[in-house]
């Protein structure tokens, strides 16, 4: 029987952040997240199949980000097997809270984008209490009240800002793959993106 590894509870924060980064690339994480940004290439098919196969792919990746969250949550170490099922209607909410947050950003991006300005601190600040209580308690209505949101914040303090500074940083990067894309053919923008 395989060996399941574990995180002690009593692990540093510096450690788990540390080795957290790596997780992607460790068990079934590298393998899923390759073929997820292969799937994209679906986007190629015509017209409003594309655009329905690219919108599939995103809810299949927050589907995955879900049970890997899940997962962690419950202690493991490494990324959960495809398949697993370690989330069930919660990973769906989530899926589906991070495809509003992503069509709340885009609308406002193309129909008033003053509003970005309020718009983003919001979702930056409150997607990772968000994302906490989902993992932990499971209940759609207690992760969208803002109370749980500032009851998450003040519960970790300081180190709150850490998944606020990550999720900052794939903003970024996100910024930074749409502008550069253009300069790429499309075929190879696509999965690097």
């Amino acid at each position: 029987m395989p060996r399941v590894e574990t995180v002690a509870a009593d692990t540093p924060f510096g450690e788990r952040l540390a080795a957290g980064f790596g997780y992607p690339l460790r068990g079934a994480g590298l393998a899923t997240c390759t073929a997820l940004a292969l799937a994209h290439y679906a986007s190629f098919l015509p017209a409003i199949i594309g655009l329905l196969a690219n919108l599939l792919v995103w809810a299949a990746t927050w589907r995955y980000a879900a049970d890997c969250m899940q997962h962690t949550a419950n202690g493991y170490a490494n990324p959960p097997d495809v398949g697993v099922d370690e989330a069930g209607a919660t990973g769906w909410a989530l899926a589906l809270i991070h495809l509003v947050a992503g069509a709340l950003f885009v609308t406002c991006a193309g129909f008033a984008p003053s509003m970005l300005w309020l718009l983003v601190p919001v979702l930056v600040l409150a997607l990772p209490a968000i994302d906490m209580s989902l993992a932990f308690d499971g209940n759609t209505l207690l992760a969208l009240n803002p109370a749980t949101w500032v009851r998450i914040a003040l519960g970790f303090g300081g180190a709150y800002l850490v998944p606020v500074a990550i999720n900052l940083l794939l903003g970024a990067l996100i910024a930074l793959a749409t502008a550069t894309s253009s300069l790429l053919p499309r075929f190879l923008a696509l999965p690097l993106f």
